[in-house]
């Protein structure tokens, strides 16, 4: 099995020690080059959740990489943020688990090599198996 590393680093952000979660939250975001929405059933219940999403609708779709895991996102449409509207019905998403077809493994690395170069920024379609 191929391992894919991505680092998160940089100078500029730190959440402060004692600030409230959303101020810290919302500045994170804000400094960010990317942001990656990886959007779940439990992700979506919680009060943050809808806080996060909906600070997406100040950035750029190109600078969102969004993943849903094990979803059923038709009941969740047009409640989204727009940017998370418009990326999902352009097909502009990724979808785990990847492994249902067949071609497991080669399935989970072309995910992991797709998820990478959305993160990097080159624009990619979500290919169906």
């Amino acid at each position: 099995m191929s391992s894919y590393s991505i680092e998160l680093r940089s100078p500029h952000i730190h959440p402060l020690v004692g600030s409230p979660i959303k101020i810290s939250t919302a500045r994170m975001l804000a400094q960010s080059s990317k942001v990656l929405v990886i959007l779940s059933q439990d992700y979506l219940k919680s009060d943050l959740s809808h806080f996060e999403l909906d600070l997406l609708n100040l950035r750029s779709t190109d600078d969102v990489v969004v993943v849903t895991v094990n979803i059923d996102l038709v009941p969740y449409m047009n409640t989204l943020p727009q940017c998370v509207d418009d990326i999902l019905l352009d097909n502009r998403h990724l979808v785990f688990p990847v492994g249902i077809c067949s071609g497991g493994e080669a399935n989970y690395n072309a995910f992991l090599q797709t998820l990478a170069v959305k993160i990097q920024g080159q624009p990619t379609k979500t290919s169906e198996c």
